[in-house]
This record gives C-alpha cells, structure tokens and sequence, in this order.
C-alpha cells in the first residue's frame, strides 16, 4: 500500500494549570465500506481515492469526556497563623468566637 494510505496516530493531550495531565489515545480501525468499492466496482476508489482521503479508515475512539483531578503538589493544605489581635480590623474582631 502507499505510504499515503497508512493509518495515522493521534493522541489528545488535555491538561490546565493544577490539575493532573491526561493524554487519550484516538484509534482506528478500517472502514468496512472500504471493501464496497469491489463490489461497486469502484477499483480507483479502493486504490486511490479512499487512502487518499482517508476513507478508508473509520474513527474508532468514541467521543472524549474526562474528568480532570487537581495535582497533588498543587492541594492547599490547611495552615495555622498565629497573628496578634491588635492587628486585626473591628470587623474582623466582631467576628471572633470565644473558645473556654
């Protein structure tokens, strides 16, 4: 077969900032109307127009939907702040709970 013909590899990669990165396969597979065109008679369209296009290949991967999850390294953890109450607002202050 051409070189033109051959089955091409993709692959999605989704990331965002914080969050892990996933990478997701798309897959092929031949398209069993590719075999059609013997009995169309259709030899130029099996040997050149359908691996010309493409045709000849069928998107086998269904559509994409994923979930993505925070990056580790990038979870806040919780902190303790030791601050003096004298630099806090009144507001601030007005909102403070007294524990015993």
């Amino acid at each position: 077969m051409p070189a033109f013909s051959q089955k091409a590899e993709y692959q999605v990669k989704i990331s965002s900032p914080g969050f892990e990165e996933q990478v997701i396969p798309i897959n092929f597979k031949l398209n069993g109307w590719y075999f059609g065109n013997l009995l169309i008679g259709g030899v130029l369209g099996m040997l050149i127009v359908d691996p010309a296009t493409g045709a000849m290949w069928k998107l086998e991967t269904p559509p994409v939907n994923v979930t993505l999850h925070q990056s580790v390294a990038t979870i806040e953890q919780p902190t303790l702040q030791i601050i003096n109450i004298a630099s806090l607002s009144d507001d601030m202050k007005q909102k403070l709970v007294r524990i015993n």
